[in-house]
C-alpha cells in the first residue's frame, strides 16, 4: 500500500480537478479549518494577480481542502508551488476537520521575497478556489466569492 501525505490546501488547489491535472492523485479531500490563521492574496505571482497566502492571526481561520495525497503528491505540488524558484515553502500545520478531528497537515506559505500586501487575485484563480463550494461553510464560500468585486482578468 502506498504512503499517504497530508495536505491542507485553502486556493487553487482546493478544486479537485485542478489537482488532478496535477496528477497529485489523492483518496480523500474533507473541507477543514485552520486556526489564527487570515487568507490573503499576497503572492505576487509572473502573472500579475495575487495569488493565496496564509498569515498567523490571532482570532482568524481558514477553511480549505484537507487532502490525503498518494505518495509523492508533494513533490508534484512542489513544481506548481514554484517551490525550487523560492515562491513558496512547505509548512507544517494542525487543522481540524469539520467533524472536529485535528491532524497535521503540509500547506504552502508564500516566501517574503515574493510576498505583497493589497493584491487581489485573477479572476481564474478565484475561479478555482470557488471550486471548493462542495466543503466550504456557506459564510467562508460567500467572504472567498466577495472576491469576484475586485478580480482581475
Amino acid at each position: 500500500m502506498a504512503a499517504k501525505e497530508t495536505y491542507f490546501a485553502f486556493g487553487s488547489n482546493m478544486n479537485p480537478e485542478r489537482m488532478r491535472q496535477r496528477k497529485a492523485f489523492f483518496t480523500t479531500r474533507v473541507g477543514a479549518k485552520l486556526r489564527d490563521y487570515k487568507i490573503s492574496f499576497s503572492f505576487r505571482g509572473p502573472n500579475g494577480g495575487g495569488g493565496g497566502n496564509i498569515t498567523p492571526e490571532k482570532g482568524s481561520f481558514v477553511f480549505g481542502a484537507l487532502y490525503s495525497l498518494d505518495d509523492g503528491g508533494l513533490d508534484k505540488l512542489d513544481v506548481f508551488e514554484m517551490v525550487a524558484l523560492g515562491c513558496y515553502r512547505r509548512e507544517k500545520v494542525t487543522v481540524e476537520t469539520l467533524d472536529g478531528e485535528t491532524t497535521e497537515a503540509t500547506t504552502y506559505v508564500v516566501t517574503e521575497e515574493f510576498y505583497q500586501e493589497g493584491l487581489v487575485p485573477r479572476r481564474d484563480y478565484l475561479h478555482h478556489c470557488l471550486a471548493g463550494k462542495d466543503i466550504l461553510p456557506d459564510d467562508y464560500y460567500a467572504f472567498l466569492e466577495s472576491f469576484k468585486q475586485v478580480c482581475q482578468d
